[in-house]
């Protein structure tokens, strides 16, 4: 789920991968709306760097505004 100031948008995950850190592919658009969120795994001690990067793909399923409670 994610909230912005006017909407509530809620996403299922349909695939997650871990893929290089070069892999720009991921961050191209996409034909359907989703989310992409992206972040560092396989920590390499020797090199003191992440080797790789974890990616998570979700589909938009729904959209809500936000309901604002009205002051007394």
């Amino acid at each position: 789920i994610l909230y912005t100031e006017h909407n509530i948008y809620t996403y299922q995950v349909h695939q997650s991968r871990v893929t290089t850190a070069d892999d720009m592919a991921v961050t191209f658009a996409t034909a359907n709306s989703q989310v992409t969120l992206i972040t560092c795994v396989d920590w390499d001690d020797e090199t003191e760097m992440y080797l790789n990067r974890l990616v998570v793909l979700g589909d938009l399923v729904r959209v809500e505004p936000v309901v604002r409670a009205s002051a007394p």
